[in-house]
This record gives C-alpha cells, sequence and structure tokens, in this order.
C-alpha cells in the first residue's frame, strides 16, 4: 500500500537515501489513490531536506486534499516564505489565523519576519488587531509586537509606529 508507506518516516544517511526517500515519496504520492497524508509525507519529507521549492507545490497538493488542516496550512506558509513567497505566504497565515487565533503562538518570529517581507504591514495590522479585540487573545498581541520590532530593526519606522498604535 503506497499510503502506508508515504506516512512512514524515513531516516536518510546518505544524499543517495535522500533522494532515493523523496522518489518513493513522490510515486506514493502520484501512483496511488489522492492522499492527504501522502502528499504531506511528501512535503514535509522536501522540508527537512531544505528543498524549498519542491516542497512547496507538495505543501499546496496536501492543502488542497486537506483544507480545514489549519495547523497545515501554516507548515504551507512557511513553506511559501522558504520559497521567497512572502505574499502567499501571508495570505496563508492569516487565513489559518482567522479560523484559529491561537496557531499564531507558534514561530511568531519567523512569522513577523515573513509578513515585513511581504509588505503587507497595513493589512497584517488591521487583521490582527481586530482578531486580537474579538479574541484577546495574547499570542496575537505578541505577534503583532514582534511584527512592529521587525518592521523597525529592518528600516521601516513609520509603518512599525502605526503597527503599535493600533495595538495601544
Amino acid at each position: 500500500d503506497r499510503s502506508a508507506f508515504a506516512e512512514r518516516e524515513w531516516p536518510a544517511a546518505s544524499h543517495s537515501e535522500v533522494e532515493a526517500t523523496g522518489r518513493k515519496l513522490q510515486d506514493a504520492v502520484d501512483e496511488g489513490p489522492p492522499s492527504g497524508r501522502a502528499a504531506l509525507a511528501l512535503a514535509r519529507h522536501y522540508a527537512r531536506t531544505r528543498q524549498p521549492f519542491l516542497a512547496e507545490p507538495a505543501y499546496a497538493r496536501a492543502v488542497e486534499l486537506r483544507p480545514d488542516d489549519l495547523l497545515l496550512r501554516t507548515e504551507y506558509a512557511q513553506a511559501l516564505a522558504q520559497a521567497n513567497r512572502p505574499a502567499d505566504a501571508t495570505r496563508e497565515y492569516l487565513r489559518a489565523f482567522e479560523s484559529s487565533p491561537g496557531l499564531v503562538a507558534y514561530n511568531s518570529g519567523y512569522i513577523a519576519e515573513t509578513f515585513v517581507k511581504a509588505g503587507a504591514l497595513d493589512e497584517v495590522g488591521a487583521t490582527f488587531v481586530a482578531m486580537y479585540k474579538a479574541s484577546r487573545s495574547a499570542p496575537v498581541a505578541s505577534l503583532l509586537q514582534d511584527t512592529a520590532a521587525v518592521a523597525l530593526r529592518g528600516g521601516r519606522p513609520q509603518e512599525a509606529a502605526r503597527l503599535y498604535e493600533q495595538y495601544v
């Protein structure tokens, strides 16, 4: 059963073993029935082996098959960011966070950096302020502060000030 194969962890000790594992996982996705688990196993393999441009489409397929999995959506957002697509990553993070503000707590510094790279700070700030007012979630407030701090360190003081002003 190729789907069961795709779900296993495959420790890779050498480059050839990494490649062989990737091929086996890809075969499981291509030749088996549509499986979110198989697509996710392939995506995580590529992410773990630092192949972001291969991980991104595999995550996209997994999200397509499991659209309600919000943790998966945040992994997909991270893969988009690593593939140098910060605007798309921001969109996916916001989609996940609007459904579950508590997810913000994971990797908030990395997420803040992605938002700053995307250049969508006003949109991000407005979304997080609305989420914070609705939930009073400490992780949401923390991410808003982190994003403002990253903007400030990145030489964008006006945007950082606007984010802080929205928060207070």
